[in-house]
């Protein structure tokens, strides 16, 4: 409503006069006068001027635009409480308004303006500040009013009794901000809500919804390798919730400090910081309601020379006599990766030289006959294949003599980790000697043996009959 007054000029004025005359007049003597329109904005065809004076000795005049009116234009008459406009087409309007003393002299002059509006009034945009929430309190946001004279909101929904969850006008504040309270207890919360301007014209309604939950999410973990030979390396996170989850990694990292969304499971790059050597980062993971599940921090093993996959015969022997075995393998890899391994070499069976499932533990069957026996492997991660990777066992160290007559050659086993070796029951002098692929021997007695010590200390003894 559009409301001008008079009165508090002429207050001023007449304060003026008090102070330079020191007269008698007082402010009740002091002419009061209201003009204001009935509507600043309307959906009516119609709109009224209405004047309040203290003395019916007032004239006024008024100027109008393309519209009638139930008064008179354009001449001074006796003020007339109440006039009506009348007009057909939307749009802005204006009256000037004229105020006269009796005697014909002008007190004041005013010119008031409103809107004849009939359509739907866009609506602005409208969200609430959070994603989800685990308390009630939220903001609902209004970015902006569609229009000078958007100024209320109706609410009504999932809201605490206390805010008229039926629904209510409220004023747009001017920051746009409006806090509300939700009803209690977890579930998803859905808000109608749709605006009113000053014409009294709504808007459509829109569903506005909000998870509200305080439990965190379940099952959360992050895998990562303790080591690594490279700055750039991967992780993985995981949890269960209904809605989307959030995690973040900070510490020696040059990943960016902000949560990202993920849902059930995601594998994250990861760039270490520059420079070899312990890197420490921390990784949280969260919803969107701010209930956080973990934050667990982890160490990692920057070095140039680590192997991210390896392959050891179970005990990790020099030798052996049985060709039966159990393989160990260990490779860098994430749940949620699809790993197969080769395995080839001096091995035999079902599982070897074909692609299969990676398995932390395989039984194999060395080659038979004795001598070195090379177990390798290949892995691929994702379909990228990693370099091979291999060990080594000697199967069955033997003393063999050949020959038809004295001196025979005797043959030895060049065992992996072979120290030295020393042969007795030859009458040539073997002590303590390195390997040699043939040595003479005429044998001192019937049977001729073999000590092969290895570096570790460990004493394998071997003899033969002399034909």
């Amino acid at each position: 409503m559009v409301k001008v007054n008079f009165q508090i000029v002429l207050i001023y004025f007449v304060g003026f006069l008090l102070s330079c005359a020191n007269s008698e007049i007082k402010e009740s003597s002091v002419p009061y006068f209201d003009v204001f329109l009935e509507y600043e904005a309307t959906n009516k065809q119609s709109n009224s001027l209405i004047i309040r004076a203290s003395s019916s000795n007032f004239l006024y005049k008024l100027d109008t635009g393309d519209y009638e009116t139930d008064g008179t234009v354009g001449g001074v008459i006796p003020v007339q409480e109440k006039t009506t406009f009348f007009y057909a087409s939307e749009g802005e309007y204006a009256v000037d308004v004229w105020i006269y003393y009796e005697d014909g002299t002008l007190f004041a002059k005013e010119t008031l303006s409103w809107v004849y509006d009939q359509s739907i009034p866009s609506l602005p945009t409208i969200g609430l500040s959070e994603k989800a929430t685990s308390d009630e309190n939220v903001l609902l946001l209004v970015s902006g009013h569609t229009g000078t004279y958007m100024e209320e909101i109706w609410i009504e929904g999932d809201l605490d009794g206390s805010d008229s969850p039926t629904g209510s006008w409220r004023e747009i504040p001017s920051t746009g901000i409006i806090p509300i309270k939700l009803s209690p207890g977890e579930s998803l919360k859905s808000l109608k809500v749709k605006t009113r301007n000053k014409a009294d014209i709504e808007s459509e309604v829109i569903t506005l919804s909000i998870p509200l939950k305080s439990s965190p999410p379940e099952s959360c973990r992050v895998h990562v390798a303790s080591s690594t030979n490279s700055r750039f390396m991967r992780f993985e996170v995981e949890g269960i919730d209904s809605s989307v989850l959030q995690y973040r990694v900070y510490g020696d990292t040059n990943n960016d400090f902000q949560f990202h969304e993920f849902t059930g499971r995601a594998q994250v790059d990861l760039e270490l910081s520059r420079g070899v050597g312990t890197k420490n980062i921390t990784i949280q993971i969260k919803d969107v309601a701010e209930n956080f599940c973990l934050r667990e921090e982890k160490t990692i093993i920057y070095n140039l020379d680590y192997e991210p996959a390896a392959i050891e015969i179970d005990g990790d022997p020099i030798w052996t006599e049985s060709q039966l075995v159990t393989v160990n393998t260990r490779l860098d890899y994430l749940p949620s990766d699809t790993v197969e391994m080769y395995l080839f070499g001096g091995i035999e069976g079902p599982n070897v030289s074909t692609w299969i499932p990676y398995q932390e533990s395989v039984a194999l069957t060395l080659s038979p006959s004795e001598g070195h026996r090379w177990v390798r492997a290949k892995f691929r991660v994702n379909n990228v294949e990693i370099p091979q990777v291999w060990d080594g066992v000697y199967l069955n160290p033997f003393i063999v003599l050949q020959g038809s007559s004295s001196p025979y050659t005797l043959l030895t086993s060049n065992i992996i980790e072979l120290e030295s070796m020393t042969i007795t029951g030859c009458i040539e002098t073997y002590t303590d000697i390195a390997y040699q692929e043939g040595l003479a021997c005429t044998p001192s007695g019937t049977k001729v043996s073999v000590d092969y010590t290895l570096t570790s200390g460990e004493l394998i003894t071997r003899e033969v009959d002399v034909p």
